[in-house]
């Protein structure tokens, strides 16, 4: 269902099922020059999008189906996001909570038979571009078994644990 809102077109809810999304074709999705920006002001373009056998190619050419569900608030932030990995034996769940208003989220993910729980925050830095932080604790992660369940091999065995930490900027990339 969708509603006019201030001459926007904003969306309920999308339903995905049995989709092909390259990792190449994201570069299609950028807008046109003078195009008004997605997330200006605070509406919510989009409120709950759920997809069902979401198929990723990567870089690579490594196909890898999802399951999925996001819960949008203002400016396309996540309130709350469940990623699922169908037919994955230990299963693979990464489950993305905001914290209240803030641009900052708790993560649980579930893979290999252990979890890797933490959190990430996006920040504003210099000249528009966004920087994002945060760290993961994997905890007794079978390294073989985790890579299996996203369709790639290892050459090596084990557990894993330890502490990561995420960081990475990026500024919107200018059309012409």
């Amino acid at each position: 269902m969708h509603v006019l809102l201030h001459r926007k077109l904003v969306f309920e809810r999308i339903d995905i099922d049995d989709a092909v999304f390259p990792r190449n074709s994201v570069l299609a999705f950028h807008g046109k020059p003078g195009a008004s920006e997605p997330d200006a002001g605070d509406d919510v373009p989009l409120e709950h999008l759920e997809f069902r056998n979401l198929t990723w190619i990567s870089y690579s050419g490594i196909a890898v189906a999802y399951d999925g569900e996001i819960d949008f608030d203002a400016h396309w932030r996540p309130r709350h996001a469940k990623l699922r990995r169908p037919g994955t034996s230990p299963p693979f769940t990464l489950t993305w909570t905001r914290e209240v208003d803030a641009d900052r989220w708790q993560m649980r993910i579930h893979v290999g038979g252990g979890t890797a729980h933490g959190n990430v925050a996006l920040k504003p830095a210099t000249g528009g571009a966004m920087h994002l932080s945060g760290h993961l604790a994997p905890r007794d992660i079978e390294v073989a078994c985790a890579l299996r369940t996203f369709n790639r091999q290892s050459p090596v065995g084990g557990k894993s644990s330890g502490r990561m930490v995420l960081a990475a900027d990026g500024r919107k990339q200018e059309t012409t």
